[in-house]
């Protein structure tokens, strides 16, 4: 009976989210992204923990109807911009993900759990951002957090997950978070150049990532050396970007260096 109830809820999130759409009602869909996401807490789904349920699929269906519902929180966002919605989805995903994981983290892979987690993250940054690149909107304060909040919990979580079997593989793996966000940052220059601050806030993530892969990856004096090299290369691209946020950036890794190199390494 667990099946049937759950598709009625959802139905009635799916219509919830359909007549917010024609109505502009961010309530509405607010209502019906609460009800998709309270519907398995609400019967229980979470609960179960015999041997026929994880052998029936019931492990890797809930984390599926999470998936299913982060599609429909991308495909509102992309033609809306409501933030409390989107903010209340990605909270939602990461509860029940965690939920889900606590339940059946230890009967399915590794790779369902990461690859679970990784797809969540891909439609939030669809969510946090598409709206803004097609319609060449200026994103506010409230979207800059969003794409924060999902990008950090994306990565630490990650961490969590990986850091046990794949230790000294982290740093390639945070070096390509960093990389993914500077393609990021590229492809909202060129698709808004007129309003640059999507950009901007990209390029940061993936500057803060390119900071953090150092000492994730290496160890000892080489941490200290790889930040005076990366504080001097972020330093002369931003004079040749003519981007003066870099410098600011550039400061705070020669006086993490500097911190380190008296305090730790000497």
């Amino acid at each position: 009976t667990l099946y049937p109830a759950v598709g009625l809820l959802f139905s009635v999130s799916v219509a919830a989210s359909v007549l917010a759409l024609k109505h502009n009602s961010v309530a509405l869909a607010i209502i019906g992204i609460l009800g998709a996401f309270g519907a398995p807490i609400i019967l229980s789904g979470f609960g179960q923990t015999s041997l026929d349920v994880v052998h029936s699929g019931q492990s890797t269906s809930l984390i599926v109807y999470v998936i299913v519902v982060d599609v429909g929180v991308l495909l509102l966002s992309t033609f809306r911009s409501w933030r409390w919605l989107t903010l209340i989805a990605l909270v939602g995903s990461l509860f029940s993900y965690g939920a889900w994981h606590e339940e059946y983290g230890t009967t399915v892979s590794l790779l369902i759990s990461q690859g679970s987690l990784t797809i969540i993250f891909l439609l939030f940054v669809g969510a946090t951002t598409f709206y803004h690149i097609i319609w060449r909107r200026t994103p506010r304060a409230m979207d800059y957090s969003l794409m924060s909040i999902n990008a950090i919990a994306f990565f630490v979580i990650s961490y969590e997950l990986l850091s046990v079997d794949f230790r000294q593989w982290m740093g390639g793996f945070t070096l390509i978070l960093s990389l993914f966000y500077g393609v990021m940052a590229y492809a909202s220059l060129v698709r808004n150049k007129e309003h640059v601050y999507m950009s901007l806030m990209f390029s940061g993530i993936a500057l803060v990532f390119l900071t953090i892969a150092v000492p994730v990856q290496l160890s000892g004096q080489w941490i200290s050396i790889a930040w005076a090299v990366q504080g001097a290369v972020i330093m002369w691209m931003s004079f040749v970007l003519r981007m003066p946020q870099m410098r600011i950036f550039s400061i705070g890794i020669f006086v993490a260096m500097a911190v380190r190199l008296i305090v730790v390494d000497t």
